[in-house]
């Protein structure tokens, strides 16, 4: 199905990919780290994995939003809050214009 945007019952953005495997959340961390570079302040090395479940929280220029796998909606990219919307959807806009796991 590729990536599709959604938005969440709070109205934060949720840019997921469902036919992608937990290992691609790993991949998709590394896409992120080289194309913000210094803009990124946080992005733990190790995950938080809970039964089914990874992520990793990310803090770009400020603003914190939310990355990875679980079985319903595959690899994800969440905001955290209304700040986050806008930097999901750039994101969103890197990896479509990039052809990056589509």
């Amino acid at each position: 199905m590729g990536w599709v945007m959604y938005k969440t019952h709070k109205g934060l953005n949720t840019y997921e990919n469902e036919s992608l495997a937990p290992k691609d959340a790993f991949e998709v961390l590394k896409y992120i780290k080289n194309k913000f570079g210094k803009r990124l302040k946080s992005g733990k090395e190790f995950w938080d994995i809970v039964t089914d479940d990874i992520y990793n929280d990310l803090i770009i220029d400020g603003i914190k939003i939310n990355l990875g796998f679980d079985n319903w909606s595959g690899v994800f990219i969440m905001a955290w809050d209304e700040r986050g919307n806008e930097l999901v959807k750039e994101i969103a806009e890197m990896i479509q214009r990039d052809k990056f796991l589509l």
